[in-house]
């Protein structure tokens, strides 16, 4: 009995020992629900530690908001229409429009505008957008001499960070004529605001008027140059300067500097300082005759150059140049080095545009 006693006490020993082990090591050996535990805990850790970038990331920079539409208008917006008068190779009209963002940022680009007598379909004149895209100005024959809004559509690339320039060019028409004005570039971004709209113009510009007697002139040999308002030898019949050739216009010169003989090439220079930033009206007033330039005196406004018939009577006139945005220091250019005609000019204004 004894010795059955102890094999049976050997045994539940061992029983109990292999039982506990498996109790032990039962939830690891478990390939149900143990490793569904095991993954869950990994997946949550993960979810933590994914969360922890994410918390760092959102620290570091500020999520990109979404697009809202945004407009950026020129500098000369609502200061009246720039007006373009001349062949395939005239000079662009030109609109600045600056505080945009980065294009990266921006999509959906449309150019608007206010155009007056765009009544050539396909040939009326050339858009471009920093230099680039050649878009063709809008135009319908129903707008002759009319008012309209135009829309244009490009791609955002063609745009930059700060400043942008916005031109409207000639046609291939032997003469384009057309007015632009109120120009601004849309566009969807994704900035927090839009940008601000430009100030207005300066409230103190003023109408300025240069006479003849206050330009300065190359080869003045060149030019008769008479004597002013006030002067004992001024003659109400000369008030104006010319280039010419002829000796019988040596009386005619106040100061005695013109030569006859010569040949009717030089440059008479007007220079306004200090203009009020605004957008300006030129005038020219000349004496017209009909041995005047027959290509048209050339007149420069800070390097823009238009053409006045000075043909069309034997009286003074008032001849527009044109609208430019005009400030600092403005030069005016009589320019008569092209061609050996006479060329003439009374007085330059500047008028400020409401």
């Amino acid at each position: 009995m004894r010795a059955t006693c102890i094999t049976l006490c050997v045994l539940a020993l061992a029983c109990g020992d292999t039982l506990g082990e498996r109790r032990d090591v039962g939830p690891a050996l478990d390939t149900g629900s143990g490793e569904d535990a095991s993954a869950q805990d990994a997946g949550q850790d993960a979810g933590q530690d994914a969360g922890a970038v994410e918390d760092a990331g959102a620290t570091d920079a500020d999520p990109v908001p979404p697009p809202r539409p945004c407009t950026w208008r020129s500098s000369t917006f609502g200061s009246g229409m720039q007006e373009l008068d001349s062949g395939p190779s005239g000079a662009p009209l030109i609109f600045d429009v600056s505080g945009l963002p980065d294009p990266g940022l921006l999509s959906e680009a449309t150019l608007t505008f206010r155009s007056h007598d765009a009544d050539h379909p396909g040939e009326e004149g050339v858009v471009r957008v920093n230099g680039a895209g050649d878009l063709d100005l809008p135009a319908m024959t129903d707008w002759d001499n009319m008012d309209a809004d135009g829309r244009i559509a490009f791609d955002a690339a063609l745009l930059r960070a700060g400043d942008n320039r916005v031109t409207f060019g000639p046609g291939p028409l032997d003469r384009s004529f057309f007015r632009i004005g109120d120009v601004a570039i849309e566009a969807m971004a994704r900035v927090t605001e839009c940008e601000a709209p430009p100030d207005p113009p300066d409230p103190t510009a003023v109408r300025r008027t240069m006479h003849f007697t206050e330009a300065s002139y190359t080869n003045r040999r060149t030019w008769v140059v008479p004597c002013p308002p006030g002067h004992p030898s001024h003659n109400p019949l000369r008030n104006y300067a010319f280039t010419a050739s002829g000796d019988e216009h040596v009386p005619t010169d106040c100061d005695g500097r013109y030569r006859a003989g010569g040949d009717r090439r030089g440059t008479a220079v007007f220079v306004f300082e200090d203009v009020a930033r605004a957008r300006y009206r030129v005038v020219i007033r000349s004496r017209h005759t009909e041995n005047r330039n027959p290509a048209g005196a050339l007149f420069l406004v800070d390097g823009v150059g238009t053409r006045i018939d000075q043909t069309t009577s034997s009286d003074y006139e008032d001849d527009v140049w044109g609208e430019a945005d005009l400030e600092g220091r403005v030069e005016v250019v009589l320019d008569s080095t092209r061609e050996g005609n006479s060329d003439c000019v009374t007085a330059v204004t500047i008028d400020p545009l409401p």
